[in-house]
């Protein structure tokens, strides 16, 4: 079930649901929202994204900026170290949201 809400597929999601006796964990209504939110990342328009999120919940852009802030201030003293590495600074973030 996850995999089809994670994947957009809200139809199979839906049929899944029904045919296994499942009840969704998630409103699957939400399923073409997040989709156009990934979809809109994925285009690298990050301004429609945001946009996209503060229609969905506005917590959540809420949530991530002050996460994104307290990565920032925790690579900031690294940046000398190691100078600029998209690659590192990349892996850096990744670790750090997860």
């Amino acid at each position: 079930m996850d995999y089809l809400v994670i994947e957009g597929f809200k139809s199979a999601a839906e049929t899944f649901s029904v045919e296994a006796n499942i009840p969704p964990t998630v409103d699957l209504n939400s399923i073409e929202s997040r989709m156009s939110i990934r979809e809109a990342l994925q285009r690298g328009d990050i301004e429609d994204a945001i946009a996209r999120v503060n229609d969905l919940n506005p917590e959540v852009s809420e949530l991530v900026l002050i996460s994104f802030i307290c990565v920032e201030r925790q690579l900031k003293p690294r940046r000398q170290d190691i100078g600029y590495r998209p690659c590192f600074i990349l892996s850096f973030a990744t670790t750090a949201f997860n």
